[in-house]
């Protein structure tokens, strides 16, 4: 596994428990501006709207989500409704980081359900906003991965369409493994989707002592 981070100031981890849950969190300086990454087991009103107009941001400057326009109305919420309920079911893994103004990045593991694949989780929702771009990400994806393996997975995959950050996710140490032609249109254009994965290293076992 090889990946690439920016070199960050300061790093402090801290446990925190709400409800008994613990939500590693991550306080991270970089190029003097201050962030948390952290994994929350559910979402407050005040993290769904600022997830909403991160989203939304994104969608109205590029279209690699999948919109092209805005989705601060009934599409952008219902996203992140269905996204808070799958969390709060324990469905999916959802990191956030957030600076002094607020949530500027986000990035989802979905692990899959079936037994021949329990191994694997499935990176997506990768969205980091404007102000934050060319400094979290890096730290994001290597937060995922100590989760994922966390978590026992053993791989990591992920997708992304022709005008998307491939070569973002293949400098971080993501292999590709297939290409999708007509993987997705936009503005009357076909696109390619490239299909990537890294394997993780095994997750430690610490055997008993006495």
């Amino acid at each position: 596994m090889s990946m690439s981070t920016p070199m960050a100031d300061q790093i402090d981890h801290t446990d925190v428990g709400p409800a008994g849950e613990d939500v590693c969190v991550t306080a991270v300086s970089l190029h003097g501006r201050g962030y948390e990454l952290y994994w929350p087991t559910e979402l407050s009103d005040t993290e769904r709207q600022e997830l909403l107009s991160l989203y939304d941001e994104v969608a109205r400057h590029e279209a690699t989500h999948g919109f092209t326009g805005s989705i601060a109305n009934e599409v952008g919420r219902r996203i992140v409704d269905t996204d808070a309920e799958s969390l709060a079911a324990g469905q999916i893994l959802m990191l956030l980081a957030r600076d002094s103004d607020g949530i500027v990045g986000s990035l989802i593991l979905q692990p899959y359900t079936s037994q021949a694949r329990k191994h694997t989780v499935n990176a997506k929702r990768a969205v980091v906003a404007r102000r934050a771009r060319g400094t979290i990400f890096p730290l994001m994806v290597d937060a995922a991965i100590q989760r994922a393996v966390a978590v026992g997975a053993e791989v990591v995959t992920c997708d992304v369409a022709s005008d998307g950050p491939l070569g973002l996710w293949k400098s971080l140490g993501f292999i590709e493994y297939g290409v999708m032609p007509d993987y997705a249109r936009r503005h009357g254009k076909s696109l390619d989707g490239y299909f990537l994965h890294m394997r993780l290293p095994a997750k430690a076992v610490v055997e008993p002592t006495g």
